[in-house]
């Protein structure tokens, strides 16, 4: 949304609300979500999305400091502390 950059969604369950469709598990096979095809590449990871949409779309609304900025080495820790949080809050989403 923030970069502007035309997309196509297509709905598909979290393994703990119902099984997902055929043609999205021969496309992700471990089922996780969320996934982005760019290019007929896909990519699996949401900190991976974002650069990949970086580097393939430059000209639209940045998501990420320049290298350059004085902010930019706060990135990765930040995206890897995000990345934790999401794990323990989905882990603990799906126990019984």
């Amino acid at each position: 949304e923030l970069k502007r950059i035309p997309y196509k969604i297509e709905k598909v369950n979290m393994r703990c609300y119902g099984d997902k469709p055929d043609w999205f598990m021969r496309m992700q096979p471990s089922g996780g979500i969320p996934v982005a095809k760019i290019d007929g590449r896909v990519i699996t990871e949401s900190n991976d999305i974002m650069q990949v949409l970086e580097s393939s779309f430059p000209e639209h609304n940045p998501l990420l400091p320049e290298p350059s900025d004085p902010q930019a080495p706060r990135v990765q820790p930040l995206l890897r502390l995000e990345r934790q949080l999401f794990s323990s809050w989905f882990r603990w989403l799906i126990s019984p």
